[in-house]
């Protein structure tokens, strides 16, 4: 399986001038002990990489930021395009780039498209807003080396492997004019502000300005080595890079060199500072450097070569592709790296210096911390170190990031777990489960789960608890039924850390009970508060009832149906009628559908029930996620799906604050077991119901449960396959219908398990 270690700096802590200290606290017995003790603790801490252990997707070739900094768009060595939306801080669109890797991405000026050239030489032109209607223009005359649009926006020059320059006409998409402007080899391009000059370098060792328009030659220069990097200022200043690992910046006569030595190997990519205080260079030799008053500084270095940088418009960041499959943002004031931005073939992921991170489902199963004896996914680290909306609250600066340790600076690792049942097969449907964790680095034992196919056992249900901070055992009588019972336990440590799961396999030999459903769907449009008043929540609710009431695509028959609609959705009632499922078998299925408002607070998400009052001192009538939590974990049915559909109204909280709220939702998730599926981005703007009859999210979720999610084609619809089409589905349906943005998050964790029947019969 192909790996990628993305991070490979680990910091080790010295003892040297600690150890002297020691020696007042006893004899030297005693202190000998004492060092022993720490040593034996040190040689236990946890001091990983980061690796992408599965769904490595390959280099990223080539980058393109729009002016306004809203979007990134990267090529993958997957054959993939990835839009990255950089305010909500995700990937947003993953494409097609065609038979071949694409090789460059260019910006149209000023606007939301891009050109990207493929290795089989084709350019096709992509609109962010209309993603799949792409214009192609046609192939190259030979493979492309660079790219780069006048500023008109409709005309774009593209440098040839043979030394040729090329325009192509957008609207007209035909050559306008080809010329010969160096010898063969690789050609570089970078225009003027004023985009009527055209600066052209090549492996000849020539830097040449020209005519756009006429391909006419206006100044030339020439060096000793080949140029493999260029850059031009709106000044006139010209940067160039050389084979040789060597940056010269000239003036706009391409006179007064000023010649820096930077990198081991060719320069691979330079970009100004709009200022042009300062120029950032990337190398053959994955360095990347900030050129300033004629200093170089180096700010850090990728694991592979260098294929693109940019410098961001407000001077504060730039960002950085590479072969080794990641994108890097630096802060331009202090140096230092800040952020990894990782695609992989599932998906997206972000992680800070500290390790700190935020992405999708799929793509976080696959990236791991691993040290040379351990091994720990990033989830592990979930309670402490996920952070929702990472990426935009780090470009804003906002300091309200959690607090977190630095994981490459070493951490405690997590208990050791066993896990016993007293019988490998139910006596009487029942089965005691003995766990035990144990603390084997002074991380010490904060917390024994214990879960029964995917969904966890409330702590209340231990029958016994025994021992302390070192070894804690923890024992249970569970209800198994006589089918197959999966057991899986987990324990974390004083700082949170989620040891590896341990799991036992029970079977009483018969066939596993297929169980019933229970449905509880909540939706509000009016509320007491009139000006929080929505029209979509009530009859999407009734959508989903009716779905499972009348549809015979349901897996199951149904044990009960609850609704509660406007009035009847109070706090109060909602904790209720959660509350009276408890009794529900292990064997049923749960599914509880929330459509009305909601809202973030910190890090914290809240459904606003009927009876709000959002006046109040603390306001009143807010269901929070903790209780939610802890509503769920009470639940004895092991299979939950949790359905959130909900909006804000503009102006209760910012795009990015409503993001943070998934933290609690994805540890409620994670921590209980359970899939969850929610939309909770979005204004009522983005709902379109004449033509839908439904939410976006609610026509999404029907169409899947009546076949569309199917994506194994085995006949049902499961869990994780309903997650992934509403997560795939909604964005484009918001795009069409309602002109907006719209990205579901779906969280998972447990047994998968079928939720209806892909057909009718």
């Amino acid at each position: 399986m192909r790996s990628i270690v993305v991070v490979a700096v680990t910091f080790w802590v010295s003892l040297a001038s600690a150890l002297p200290a020691f020696a007042q606290f006893g004899s030297r017995t005693q202190n000998s002990r004492f060092k022993e003790s720490v040593f034996r603790n040190l040689d236990r801490v946890f001091k990983p990489k980061l690796v992408v252990s599965r769904g490595a997707s390959g280099p990223v070739n080539a980058m393109g930021v729009s002016a306004d900094e809203h979007y990134l768009v990267t090529a993958v060595g997957d054959k993939t395009i990835r839009i990255w939306d950089l305010w909500l801080g995700r990937e947003i669109a993953r494409l097609s780039g065609g038979a071949a890797a694409v090789s460059h991405v260019a910006m149209v000026p000023g606007q939301n498209r891009f050109l990207t050239i493929g290795g089989d030489s084709s350019l096709v032109v992509w609109d962010v807003a209309n993603l799949a209607n792409p214009l192609k223009l046609g192939a190259a005359l030979v493979p492309a080396s660079d790219v780069v649009f006048l500023n008109d926006g409709a005309t774009v020059a593209v440098g040839g492997v043979d030394g040729s320059v090329t325009l192509w006409s957008i609207p007209e998409r035909r050559i306008l004019a080809n010329w010969t402007a160096h010898g063969v080899g690789n050609v570089r391009l970078a225009i003027s502000s004023a985009g009527g000059q055209l600066t052209s370098a090549g492996a000849d060792g020539a830097v040449r300005t020209w005519d756009a328009v006429g391909g006419k030659l206006i100044v030339e220069k020439q060096f000793e080595t080949a140029v493999t990097a260029l850059a031009v200022h709106e000044s006139g200043s010209v940067a160039v890079g050389g084979a040789d690992g060597s940056v010269t910046v000239l003036d706009r006569n391409q006179a007064n060199p000023r010649r820096v030595e930077m990198h081991e190997g060719a320069v691979t990519a330079l970009s100004f500072a709009p200022s042009g205080e300062h120029l950032i260079s990337g190398g053959q030799d994955g360095g990347i450097f900030m050129l300033r008053d004629g200093k170089a500084t180096r700010m850090g270095k990728h694991d592979k070569a260098v294929t693109g940088v940019q410098s961001g418009q407000g001077e504060a960041f730039s960002l950085s592709v590479s072969a080794d499959g990641t994108t890097r943002l630096w802060n331009l004031k202090t140096g230092a790296e800040m952020l990894l931005m990782i695609s992989t073939t599932q998906g997206w992921a972000v992680v800070d210096a500290k390790g700190r991170y935020d992405g999708n489902e799929a793509a976080l199963s696959g990236i791991d911390w691993q040290a040379e004896d351990a091994v720990a996914n990033i989830e592990d680290f979930a309670e402490t170190h996920y952070q929702a909306a990472l990426l935009p609250r780090t470009l804003k600066g906002e300091g309200d990031l959690a607090e977190a340790r630095t994981i490459v600076d070493g951490v405690a690792y997590p208990p050791t777990v066993s896990l016993v049942p007293n019988v490998t097969a139910p006596v009487d449907g029942k089965v005691t489960v003995e766990v035990t964790a144990e603390d084997n680095s002074g991380g010490g034992v904060s917390e024994i789960r214990l879960y029964r196919n995917g969904k966890l056992v409330s702590a209340g249900k231990a029958q016994s608890r025994d021992g302390g901070q070192q070894r804690r055992v923890e024992r249970y009588e569970l209800d198994v039924g006589n089918g197959k019972t999966v057991i899986t336990a987990t324990a974390l440590n004083k700082d949170r850390l989620e040891s590896r799961p341990q799991t036992v396999t029970v079977s009483g030999g018969s066939p596993d009970k297929p169980g019933r459903i229970h449905l509880l769907t909540v939706g509000v449009n009016a509320y007491q508060d009139k000006s929080l008043n929505l029209f979509y929540a009530k009859p999407d609710a009734v959508a989903i009832d009716g779905f499972f009431d009348q549809s015979r695509q349901v897996v199951a028959p149904m044990a009960r149906r609850l609704a509660l609609l406007d009035e009847q959705a109070t706090q109060h009632g909602i904790v209720q009628a959660i509350r009276s499922l408890r009794d529900a078998p292990h064997e049923d299925l749960i599914v509880i559908y929330l459509a009305g408002h909601g809202v973030s607070v910190e890090d914290r998400w809240f459904f606003i029930s009927h009876d709000a009052n959002l006046s109040d001192t603390p306001p009143q009538g807010l269901l929070s996620s903790d209780e939610m939590k802890a509503e769920i974990e009470a639940l004895n049915a092991d299979r939950v799906l949790l359905l959130i559909d909900t909006c804000h109204s503009g102006t209760l909280v910012d795009p990015i604050k409503d993001y943070r709220g998934m933290k609690s939702l994805r540890l409620l998730a994670r921590t209980v077991g359970t899939h969850v599926i929610a939309a909770t981005d979005r204004t009522q703007s983005a709902i379109e119901l004449q033509r839908l009859g439904h939410g976006i999210f609610t026509y999404a979720l029907l169409a899947g449960l009546a076949g569309k999610a199917d994506h194994l084609l085995d006949g049902a619809v499961s869990a994780t396959e309903l997650v992934r089409y509403v997560e795939e589905s909604v964005p484009a349906l918001a795009r069409e219908y309602a002109d907006d943005e719209q990205y579901p998050t779906g969280f998972s964790r447990g047994m998968d398990f079928a939720i209806s029947n892909s057909s009718k019969n």
